[in-house]
C-alpha cells in the first residue's frame, strides 16, 4: 500500500508539471468562462439592436366610449414602456392583432374593474395584469 500512494504522487506530480496539462486545463477554464457569458452578450446586443424600435403597443377595447378613455389615460400614466391606444376593433380581431405582432397586448374591459388580457407570449415576469390590478382599484 505505501508503494501505492508514493506511485501515485509521483504520477499526480508528474500531470500538474506537464505544460500540456496546464494547457489544456487553462483552455478549458477560459472557454467554460466565454461559454457562462455567452447569453448575456447576445441579450446586451439584441437590446441594442432594440432601442431603436418603436415603444411596443397595447390596446385597450370598452363597449362605453367614457370608460375606454379613462382607461386609456390612466394606463398611459401606468405603463410608461407601451404606446397605449384605445381601439374600436371585435374582440376576435384584437386577437389577431396581437397574434400577428401588431400589438403586444390588449385589455379587452368588461366594466371597470374587470377585464381580459390578451398576450401572445404570457411570461412569467409579465407585470401587467398586476399593474392593471392597482390602476383600476
Amino acid at each position: 500500500m505505501k508503494q501505492f500512494t508514493k506511485i501515485l504522487k509521483f504520477e499526480l506530480l508528474g500531470y500538474l508539471k506537464n505544460k500540456v496539462f496546464i494547457g489544456t486545463t487553462v483552455f478549458l477554464m477560459i472557454a467554460i468562462t466565454v461559454a457562462m457569458f455567452i447569453p448575456n452578450i447576445l441579450s446586451l446586443i439584441s437590446t441594442k439592436e432594440n432601442d431603436s424600435s418603436p415603444s411596443s403597443v397595447m390596446l385597450i377595447h370598452a363597449e362605453d366610449t367614457t370608460l375606454s378613455a379613462l382607461v386609456e389615460e390612466y394606463f398611459t400614466q401606468a405603463f410608461p414602456d407601451y404606446k397605449v391606444q384605445t381601439s374600436e376593433h371585435s374582440i376576435e380581431e384584437l386577437k389577431e392583432l396581437v397574434i400577428a405582432g401588431e400589438a403586444d397586448c390588449a385589455f379587452v374591459m368588461d366594466s371597470a374593474s374587470s377585464y381580459t388580457y390578451y398576450v401572445n407570449n404570457l411570461s412569467m415576469y409579465d407585470s401587467n395584469t398586476e399593474i392593471a390590478n392597482e390602476v383600476l382599484q
